[in-house]
């Protein structure tokens, strides 16, 4: 695997990771959570972000294992929103495009963010995080590239 896309997924998934349960963490304790509902979806969110970081640490120990960046980068690609169900992941770098009650949208996102919602009032929408879709192809690239070899 080149060194570009292993610092790369390294930098998305362990920065990334930390920064999102730092982030959780803050929040989870702050007086805008009121209720079960609200510190259980917060723990949910601080259990991916762990999840994230330890796929890039197992990812640093052995750089065979890269199912678990699979599943954290996956989790990152779909963007949904309707008044149902909102739900967006980024972690380290984010670039989403999609369509949002009939306007084409892109974000940028450095760092990490997430949302999830039930039943609120948000536009119906969908959108990819371009990223995580970028570091998917590349790793698996850089698979079939190596077993040629």
């Amino acid at each position: 695997m080149r060194s570009w896309l292993r610092l790369t997924l390294l930098t998305m998934t362990i920065g990334g990771g930390f920064c999102g349960i730092a982030t959780t963490w803050q929040l989870l304790f702050s007086p805008q959570i009121q209720g079960p509902g609200l510190a259980t979806i917060c723990a949910a969110f601080l259990l991916l972000n762990t999840f994230v970081l330890t796929s890039g640490l197992l990812f640093v120990n052995n750089p065979q294992k890269t199912m678990p960046l699979v599943i954290s980068l996956a989790l990152q690609v779909p963007m949904v929103s309707s008044p149902i169900i909102a739900y967006q992941v980024v972690t380290g770098l984010g670039v989403v495009t999609g369509m949002s009650d009939g306007n084409l949208f892109a974000t940028v996102r450095l760092g990490s963010l997430w949302e999830f919602y039930l039943l609120q009032q948000h536009p119906w929408g969908i959108g990819l995080n371009l990223v995580p879709i970028f570091l998917l192809v590349a790793m698996r690239w850089s698979i079939i590239r190596s077993g040629k070899s």
